[in-house]
C-alpha cells in the first residue's frame, strides 16, 4: 500500500502513515530509499553497495 500510494499520490501517504501506525523505517532510512529513487529517474536501478562502513553506493541499469 505504502508504495502504491507514494508512486500514484504523492504526499498522501504522509497523511494515512500516522492513522495506520506510522511507517517501520527510520527518517534516515526513508531518506536514502527517497534520494535512491530520485537518482535511478524510475529505471530499474540496482544499487551496489562499495563500502558498507561509508555506505558508498552506486546505481546501475
Amino acid at each position: 500500500m505504502r508504495v502504491a500510494l507514494n508512486e500514484y499520490h504523492p504526499g498522501l501517504l504522509d497523511l494515512v502513515e500516522p492513522l495506520i501506525g506510522g511507517t517501520m523505517l527510520s527518517h534516515a532510512e526513508k531518506k536514502l530509499i527517497e534520494s535512491f529513487c530520485f537518482i535511478a529517474e524510475g529505471s530499474d536501478g540496482v544499487p551496489v553497495i562499495i563500502d558498507r562502513d561509508a555506505v558508498l553506493a552506486i546505481i546501475t541499469t
